[in-house]
C-alpha cells in the first residue's frame, strides 16, 4: 500500500433493527476510491468499482487541495452506530474533514473496531442508536439492484465551513459460494473473537 493510500473498515446501519446492518471497506488506493457494502445477514454485495475524483466530486463538494484519500468519509458510516454519547452530538460533523480527520477519527476508528470484535454478532444492538433523522447516510435502492449511497457531510477548511453531500453508485456483486462461505467463516471467526474476550474480561475479573 503506498505511502497515501487509507482503508476503513467497520459495521453500519440505516435504519433502526430490524432493518439489516451492512460490513463497509472505503478505501482510496492509487488515487482511486472504492466502497463495497455487504449485508451482514444475506452476503449480498454492491461495490463503487475504481473511482476517480470526476465521479463523485462537484463544484459544491471538492475540497480544496484534498488527496483521494482525504475522500475516505468513514466517520459518517460509524456515526451512531455505537456509544449513546453519540445522542449529544448529533450537531457535530458526522464525516470528517482533512482538519476534523486529525482530531476526531482515532475515536471513530477505536469505537468502529469495538464494534466488529465486542458487538458484532447482535443486529439489534449494533443497531439500537441508529435515528435516521439524525444519521447523515441514506442507502437508497435503484431499480437494477444497484444501491445509490448518499453522505451527507460538513467540511472545514480553514476558517470556511459548509455542508454538501457526495453520491456514490454500488452494482451488485455476483459472488461465488466460496465468497458467501468465506464471509460466513469470518463472522464465526468474529464471534470467536468475541468469545475469547469476554473470557479473558472473566478470567481478569476472578483473579481480582
Amino acid at each position: 500500500m503506498e505511502e497515501n493510500d487509507k482503508i476503513q473498515t467497520g459495521i453500519t446501519a440505516f435504519a433502526p433493527f430490524p432493518a439489516p446492518t451492512y460490513r463497509y471497506v472505503i478505501s482510496s488506493e492509487a488515487d482511486k476510491l472504492k466502497i463495497l457494502l455487504e449485508d451482514r445477514n444475506s452476503k449480498k454485495q454492491w461495490y463503487t468499482g475504481d473511482l476517480e475524483k470526476s465521479d463523485f466530486l462537484t463544484g459544491t463538494n471538492k475540497i480544496p487541495n484534498a488527496t483521494t484519500a482525504d475522500y475516505v468519509f468513514y466517520g459518517a458510516l460509524d456515526y451512531f452506530m455505537g456509544s449513546a454519547n453519540d445522542l449529544d452530538d448529533s450537531d457535530k460533523d458526522s464525516s470528517r474533514s482533512e482538519e476534523d480527520d486529525d482530531n476526531s477519527d482515532e475515536e471513530s476508528e477505536e469505537k468502529s473496531q469495538d464494534e466488529d470484535d465486542g458487538q458484532d454478532s447482535s443486529h439489534e444492538q449494533i443497531a439500537s442508536n441508529v435515528d435516521p433523522k439524525k444519521i447523515r447516510r441514506q442507502l437508497v435502492v435503484l431499480e437494477d439492484g444497484a444501491l445509490q449511497l448518499e453522505l451527507s457531510v460538513k467540511l472545514r477548511v480553514l476558517d470556511s465551513a459548509w455542508a454538501t453531500k457526495y453520491v456514490f453508485r454500488l452494482k451488485p456483486v455476483a459472488l461465488e459460494p466460496v465468497d458467501i462461505l468465506e464471509s460466513k467463516l469470518r463472522d464465526v471467526q468474529e464471534e470467536l473473537v468475541t468469545i475469547k474476550r469476554i473470557l479473558k474480561e472473566n478470567e481478569k475479573g476472578l483473579s481480582d
